[in-house]
């Protein structure tokens, strides 16, 4: 079996990769300048702290699709599309209107959900503790297996210690929100989300990205598989090619459309900054986007 695709255009594929990590880094190094700028901002409400923590992630993200881009690695950054046209969504619809609303709706159901797991996870930890240590209250204790015991007691009391206080703090979160809550909980048929609450038809939140992130969708549950196999005249499945790198220029216009929308939408809204000079940053980039894609544009089959 070939893999023409990769491994004789190695040459081809190192040379697209650097030109592709050179452009996101531009990308990346300038969201980065923009959340640098956010954390100067010397009143830091819940809007500013959230968004300050969705740009983290997101720029997490464009950091890892310059990683994966090294490696031509198409489908793996299709996946980080995914997670980054997610975030770039939130950021965006909670910049948008009631922002202060829809932050500490975003942080409750989010708490909420991980207080969930937390339960969860700390309830198991109590089991495995009272199962590893149950002999050793009838058995004379040794030195080690105290001390053992008395360590892990004082992780467990301080992991339920700092649970109880983010309970409080969800709490604190539903009583700013608990009108709008009844409010939706009562329309609304189904399990209610964080975005549910302060919208409405002209400003919604799965408007914001149902195409795209429905495409890159397909990579996170393996339905990409279909692309890079094939049926030979036997019907024997044989794998087309182990990557197909041609698919990170899509990455490219994914990641350039992000940034844009978030730089512009945080200088204006949080740093209340004039943006009309992203009309040329944007039209750089996207030169380099168009030669990027027209100069491999015929390379790969």
């Amino acid at each position: 079996m070939e893999l023409d695709c990769f491994q004789e255009k190695t040459e081809l594929i190192n040379e697209m990769s650097k030109e592709f990590v050179s452009i996101i880094d531009e990308l990346f190094r300038d969201f980065y300048k923009v959340f640098k700028e956010i954390n100067k901002i010397k009143i830091i409400g819940v809007t500013e702290n959230l968004t300050l923590m969705l740009s983290r992630e997101a720029l997490e993200k464009i950091d890892g699709i310059k990683i994966l881009g090294s490696y031509a690695s198409a489908d793996n950054i299709n996946i980080l599309m995914r997670c980054l046209i997610e975030l770039t969504c939130e950021i965006l619809f909670i910049l948008k209107k009631n922002s202060e609303k829809r932050a500490m709706s975003y942080l409750y159901f989010k708490q909420e959900d991980f207080l969930k797991y937390k339960k969860k996870a700390l309830d198991e930890l109590d089991k495995e503790f009272n199962k590893e240590y149950k002999d050793l209250e009838t058995f004379k204790e040794s030195i080690e297996d105290k001390s053992a015991k008395e360590k892990q007691q004082k992780k467990l009391k301080e992991a339920r210690i700092n649970y109880t206080v983010m309970v409080e703090d969800l709490k604190s979160f539903k009583e700013k929100i608990k009108d709008e809550l009844v409010k939706v909980n009562k329309k609304k048929k189904g399990r209610v989300k964080w975005y549910d609450l302060y919208n409405d038809n002209s400003n919604s939140y799965r408007g914001l990205f149902n195409g795209p992130f429905k495409i890159y969708s397909m990579s996170v549950h393996g339905q990409t598989s279909i692309i890079h196999n094939r049926m030979n005249e036997s019907g024997i499945l044989e794998l087309r090619s182990l990557r197909y790198p041609k698919d990170i220029e899509l990455a490219l216009e994914g990641v350039f459309t992000a940034v844009n929308e978030l730089i512009k939408a945080i200088e204006e809204k949080l740093l209340k900054k004039d943006t009309t000079y992203l009309k040329e940053w944007a039209k750089e980039k996207d030169i380099k986007i168009k030669n990027f894609k027209k100069k491999y544009e015929n390379k790969f089959k």
